[in-house]
């Protein structure tokens, strides 16, 4: 069996990433179809990605604008021209702007569609429009909606009140939650590490790991960082992802420099799993500092790849206080809860668990054990599965 992933962006977001490797894993022949949206950028381009074949697209797009919009006629061509002379039997679609695209491929070529849900794509798409967001939000959900009727399947993520699913439910019969969990096979080297630990002996480790942006409480950190500086000097943090837009990278790079804590950052790109999770281990405390945002309001402790990236590593964290996020730190007991939006509560929780070696201990000891029973891919896969079977069964 044949599978397309049609992608919309450069690599495959992690849940992605496990989703192909464990239909692979089945004896599923995947290909990756990712959409380029710079062509200055060709750190990318390789007909091979982590083990899979690669196709690319290539047309040069705003991101998270209403500009992408005006893509849409070109891109939908490049998507049917690339794969009208190839023969499959599933294809999973990554995201609602593409799924247009992946519906029509999908009947002319007789295959069955999988629509991966992964994010809060109303919420985020209905930003766009400034002065029309509540008309929008509606507009885009009746799209959805419409469209959802059209494809065999629905992978969702989880949401306050499982909210997607049951809206998903009504227009399609074959919907599955799939919680954002670690794989435990990820492997770690601990001659690396051991490594890593000597390069930065004498530092206190404040890890963000993820998509670098304002909505995820990139804005706060230099403020938060002053403070901790009062106490614990040399304190460093690690950001670990791509930021979110390149501008606002500029405007951060800019902020940090003028706030005089550029010296207790350390910005690294995008890292494989295996690697990103080596930083991970020799933390001290693991930030997740979603702000207080519609899309996050909305969430359900499933969302929570952040949290369950961190308690993977075994650090303790510190994290929002609202909403179904703030569920998996509490009922786990793995860190501390705070108003996100206050740079003195995030600064208080990260020097308690800094001065408090033993309760940061057990926190981290508390969600490592949390994923090894029962917040890892382990279960989540057999949904995959579960749902690849069903449909191709009908």
């Amino acid at each position: 069996m044949k599978v397309i992933i049609l992608n919309s962006r450069e690599r495959l977001v992690p849940r992605v990433a496990l989703e192909a490797k464990t239909l692979k894993d089945q004896g599923y022949n995947i290909t990756i179809v990712n959409w380029c949206r710079s062509s200055k950028d060709f750190s990318y381009f390789s007909k091979e990605q982590d083990g899979f074949c690669v196709k690319w697209i290539m047309l040069d797009s705003y991101k998270g604008s209403i500009k992408t919009l005006f893509s849409a006629p070109r891109l939908y061509t490049k998507i049917w021209r690339t794969l009208q002379n190839e023969e499959f039997d599933v294809i999973h679609c990554i995201d609602l702007f593409l799924l247009p695209a992946a519906i029509y491929v999908a009947k002319r070529k007789k295959a069955k569609i999988v629509y991966d849900a992964k994010e809060r794509y109303i919420i985020y798409m209905s930003e766009y429009f400034l002065f029309l967001r509540g008309i929008m939000k509606k507009l885009i959900e009746t799209l959805e909606n419409f469209l959802v009727k059209h494809v065999d399947a629905v992978l969702t993520i989880s949401t306050n009140k499982e909210m997607f699913e049951k809206r998903y439910k009504r227009f399609c019969r074959n919907v599955e939650v799939i919680y954002n969990v670690p794989d435990l096979s990820a492997k770690s080297d601990k001659i690396i590490i051991e490594n890593l630990r000597n390069k930065y002996q004498g530092k206190y480790i404040l890890a963000y790991a993820g998509e670098l942006g304002e909505q995820k409480g990139l804005n706060i950190l230099p403020e938060v960082i002053k403070l901790v500086r009062e106490k614990f000097s040399q304190v460093l943090v690690l950001l670990i992802g791509n930021f979110a837009f390149p501008s606002y990278k500029e405007q951060f790079l800019a902020y940090i420099k003028k706030e005089d804590v550029e010296q207790n950052i350390i910005i690294m790109p995008w890292l494989p799993y295996d690697k990103m999770f080596q930083y991970l281990k020799i933390s001290h405390v693991g930030l997740a500092l979603y702000q207080p945002r519609e899309s996050y309001k909305f969430a359900g402790k499933g969302c929570a790849c952040k949290l369950f990236t961190y308690m993977h590593a075994g650090i303790p964290i510190i994290s929002t206080n609202f909403g179904e996020l703030a569920k998996v730190v509490k009922e786990e007991n793995c860190g501390i809860l705070v108003d996100t939006t206050s740079a003195q509560a995030i600064a208080n929780a990260v020097i308690f668990l800094l001065k408090n070696k033993d309760i940061a201990r057990e926190f981290g000891e508390n969600g490592r054990r949390a994923i090894l029973e029962k917040y890892n891919w382990g279960k989540e896969s057999q949904k995959l599965l579960k749902i690849y079977k069903k449909i191709l069964m009908q």
